[in-house]
């Protein structure tokens, strides 16, 4: 099954508002002894909220491992399908089981991302990827220290998007320092730097103890009084 067919096949799951009710926990478990994955994440949102007990998330927890393996062997989004799952079903982030099917084949999934997707689309995803069980260091150490993530990082700190370069140096600053560090320091090096990349990167130094002789190109960057830092603008732009 492709995983555009799988991802379409969990979007009722995802979006059904809790009134429409079809299914039982006892279908359920019909449906799981007949290893009918697939269905079980079609229709476990139709349970009503009052009727999820914990022979309920065991079927969740079961359907959604199995679903997760289909989906690995197609090329794609299972990181965000695995995201997905865990917005919409948040014990499942106390499956060690799950939390570790989505470590290794979300890892998987965002190798391919870089081979195959725009970067700024990956990076997204990899925030995403780390946001979602932002506790375990072994997966943000991984993401932090692929070389086309990292590379991705500096060039969204230059983007000309608000949104994506605040995004990428929350994401420097707060889960990547160590693995960004000389590569961000090594930019202060260029003889011109863009007022936007100033604007994203000055304030992460500046928080990290990590100024230096970087203190006077940042001087206009680091008032932490003003938001000019999430927009990218000198204070002569901002008059204008």
């Amino acid at each position: 099954m492709k995983i555009l067919s799988l991802f379409f096949l969990l979007l009722p799951a995802l979006c059904l508002s809790e009134d429409e009710v079809r299914y039982t926990v006892t279908e359920l478990e019909i449906l799981a002894r007949q290893q009918r994955w697939s269905e079980i994440i079609i229709h476990m949102a139709e349970v009503p909220v009052a009727d999820r007990n914990k022979k309920f998330e065991k079927i969740v927890e079961e359907a959604s491992i199995h679903y997760l393996e289909e989906a690995a062997r197609e090329p794609g989004g299972m990181d965000g399908i695995a995201n997905s799952l865990l917005q919409k079903y948040p014990f499942l982030r106390g499956s060690k089981a799950f939390m570790q099917k989505r470590a290794l084949m979300g890892a998987e999934a965002l190798d391919i991302c870089y081979q195959v997707r725009p970067k700024e689309e990956c990076m997204g995803r990899a925030i995403a990827f780390v946001n979602e069980d932002v506790t375990n260091r072994e997966i943000r150490e991984w993401v932090c220290n692929r070389p086309a993530f990292k590379q991705s990082l500096l060039t969204a700190l230059h983007a000309s998007d608000d949104k994506q370069r605040v995004e990428a140096a929350q994401m420097v600053e707060k889960n990547c320092w160590a693995e960004m560090k000389t590569l961000v320091q090594n930019e202060f090096h260029k003889e011109k730097l863009p007022p936007r990349f100033l604007a994203s990167a000055c304030p992460v130094l500046k928080n990290k103890g990590s100024l230096g002789p970087h203190q006077r190109k940042c001087s206009t960057f680091v008032n932490s009084n003003s938001n000019l830092s999430r927009k990218g603008e000198t204070p002569h732009e901002k008059q204008k």
